[in-house]
């Protein structure tokens, strides 16, 4: 008795459990047996207080619905196996059509309750794939793409719903490839591939047989071919990624030679073998790499930076020359010097040198001493590759807070010159810049207008107002 009390309290409380649908589809004339001719009561199934499980209608089974322990309503069939549910309100709609074909000019009934129109897929260009057996009822295979069918068709052949992503378009002008400048923008379909992907300048395939659409790349191993995940992502000129491309080949001395190596894309970066007075160090190549534990190499992370180094003019030196008749070195001019990867360096012949040769010397002057002529050969700073000629007081112009002034080193310095003459320069205008171009190691050049030349020693600014108080002095007391 107390059980029976408290079920009726609960469901005085709580109310029946009620089902998933109010109202199913009520067929209007029952002699209907075809998909499609189906007509509907105006009032819908009211599927009662407790409403229904779900909703029925009879199975689709060769065009025709099934007729025996079928009904169009709420709740269950009489004979459940001829029928198919649904559970949302007036869900037992007659079947629905799908196109059998591309041309979207022909449907068909589909049987059962799967509901699902299947079509084939669009390739990366948007054309369809596959054939008429891709078109039509059932759940997608391979190739093949589904919708619910819940309209008519749904299964249509317009693309403009189709999703699509945008990549860099790529042409080939002789055997290069590059940005293609007249037709940029690739459009690829995204259902058939996903990404962009980018050739390097001599990948192999030929004018248009490259396709952007997509980040698989079948062949080339990387180094021809790079795939990227987003739009336009295959761009070969951008530098936000760590992807580069890198010359790659053996050493070379030849500038010409090594700008027309190919190039092929990185994942780090790029590395050369060091360059050094033209002269090409150890045994590294041109390729990928960080230059992580090798010696003698540069690495560099921007496309095709590892080239040969361009011919610069890095420092000056005093060239040697050898004269085969004294069989000795011969100081000469200051030269130019290019360093290129190497030390900013001289060398000059050891003075007392035992058995001195035409080889002991490097690059005429440029650059530190070979290896092996360490006892022949002495290595220098910039500009000091002869043997210290005289002292002078240097001099350097001094912009710093305003100043605009040229000022003198306390203390005489050594002076190195091919010159026999030996003699110091200060400028006469401390306060003018130009014409003055030296560093008060030299006497001054026929074209130095702010220039005086010197004694050793005596290009300060107070040896030369000493000077010439000295040389005023008796005249000013002649004339007293």
């Amino acid at each position: 008795m107390k059980i029976v009390c408290i079920l009726i309290v609960l469901t005085t409380l709580f109310g029946h459990s009620k089902g998933a649908v109010a109202n199913c589809k009520a067929k209007a004339d029952a002699t209907v047996q075809n998909p499609g001719e189906v007509t509907f009561a105006a009032d819908n199934a009211n599927c009662g207080e407790g409403g229904a499980d779900f909703c029925s209608r009879p199975k689709i089974v060769a065009g025709a619905f099934l007729t025996d322990g079928v009904k169009w309503g709420c709740g269950a069939c009489g004979t459940p196996d001829n029928c198919v549910t649904c559970t949302s309100d007036n869900c037992n709609i007659d079947a629905a059509m799908c196109f059998n074909n591309a041309n979207n000019d022909a449907s068909v009934y589909c049987d059962d309750k799967e509901l699902k129109c299947k079509r084939a897929k669009v390739d990366y260009k948007g054309d369809w794939t596959g054939d008429e057996n891709n078109w039509g009822c059932g759940t997608k295979t391979d190739g093949e793409e589904n919708c619910a069918a819940i309209a008519d068709n749904c299964n249509t052949n317009e693309k403009s719903s189709l999703a699509t992503h945008p990549c860099h378009n790529y042409k080939k002008t002789g055997d290069t490839w590059a940005k293609d400048t007249q037709n940029p923008t690739y459009t690829c379909y995204t259902e058939a591939v996903e990404g962009c992907k980018m050739p390097s300048p001599k990948n192999p395939a030929a004018d248009g047989a490259f396709i952007v659409c997509g980040n698989d790349c079948a062949s080339g191993n990387g180094e021809t071919c790079q795939g990227c995940d987003d739009d336009n992502c295959n761009d070969v000129d951008s530098t936000e990624d760590s992807i580069v491309l890198c010359k790659s080949g053996v050493a070379s001395t030849d500038s010409a030679e090594v700008a027309n190596l190919d190039s092929v894309f990185c994942a780090d970066g790029c590395e050369r073998p060091a360059v050094a007075y033209g002269v090409v160090q150890g045994s590294v190549g041109y390729g990928c790499g960080t230059c992580d534990n090798k010696e003698d190499c540069v690495s560099c992370t921007t496309n095709d930076c590892n080239t040969y180094p361009e011919a610069t003019n890095s420092h000056k030196c005093f060239a040697w020359t050898w004269d085969t008749s004294a069989s000795k070195f011969n100081a000469g001019a200051k030269t130019d010097c290019q360093k290129g990867d190497g030390e900013e360096k001289c060398n000059m012949p050891t003075k007392g040198a035992a058995n001195p040769g035409a080889n002991d010397i490097a690059h005429g002057g440029c650059g530190p001493c070979a290896d092996g002529k360490d006892e022949v050969c002495t290595t220098t700073d910039a500009e000091k590759n002869v043997e210290t000629t005289h002292k002078c007081h240097t001099w350097e112009w001094n912009d710093a807070d305003g100043k605009k002034t040229w000022e003198f080193t306390k203390d005489a310095v050594d002076c190195y010159t091919a010159d026999t003459a030996t003699k110091c320069s200060l400028p006469e205008d401390r306060s003018k810049k130009d014409g003055f171009v030296g560093n008060g190691c030299t006497a001054c050049g026929t074209d130095d207008a702010n220039c005086m030349t010197t004694e050793k020693e005596e290009n300060s600014g107070r040896r030369v107002i000493f000077s010439l108080l000295a040389l005023a002095l008796p005249i000013f007391y002649a004339l007293l």
